[in-house]
This record gives C-alpha cells, sequence and structure tokens, in this order.
C-alpha cells in the first residue's frame, strides 16, 4: 500500500529527463551504459563503470543530495559491473568524493 501512495504523492518520474511513468525512460536507460575500464591515478589504477558527463554528474547529484533511489540504483549497477568485469576478489577501496565542496573537510 505504502508504494500506491508514494506513487500518487510522487508520480514516477525519469530521473534524467522527467518523462513521466518511469524511474529511468527507455531513451536515458540508452544513454550512459556502464562500460568498465581502467583509468592510471596519480600510483595507482581506477576501475570507472561510467564517463562522467552531463547526464552521469545529474544522476550522480539526484542519487547523492535527493537520495532518488532509481539514481542510487543505477550507481550501485555500475559499480557491481565494474567489480564484476575485473573479477576483483582482493580488497578494494571505494573513495565517495563529496558532490557539494563544503564537503570535502568532512
Amino acid at each position: 500500500m505504502s508504494r500506491g501512495i508514494r506513487t500518487l504523492i510522487f508520480p514516477p518520474a525519469c530521473m534524467n529527463c522527467g518523462s513521466p511513468n518511469f524511474d529511468i525512460c527507455l531513451a536515458c536507460k540508452k544513454l550512459p551504459r556502464p562500460k568498465p575500464s581502467f583509468l592510471m591515478g596519480e600510483n595507482f589504477p581506477i576501475a570507472s563503470s561510467l564517463p562522467y558527463g552531463e547526464v552521469t554528474g545529474k544522476s550522480l547529484l539526484l542519487a547523492k543530495e535527493n537520495g532518488l533511489i532509481s539514481a542510487q540504483k543505477f550507481f550501485v549497477n555500475a559499480l557491481e559491473t565494474s567489480i564484476n568485469h575485473f573479477k576483483i576478489e582482493h580488497p578494494i577501496s571505494i573513495v565517495p568524493i563529496p558532490s557539494q565542496r563544503k564537503s570535502v573537510g568532512r
């Protein structure tokens, strides 16, 4: 019942373009597909699934600052895709990046 009430008050809309009835619409679902790759940090490799751009940045802010569950699931899927693609079995470090400059010192 709570889902019914939630959708009545907050109807689903695409997290990227705002199209009604979808958490992420079919057109936007095609845009940033997880594509694992390794980047080189200063002295260490970095596994990444998504290029950072306008759509990814907007979705990341929706996940982090607005708590949008569909956006959070999108990024969890991207992280799982990298871990599974590279068959990472040893301990890894996940480094959260603050979405606001004032959060950097925390």
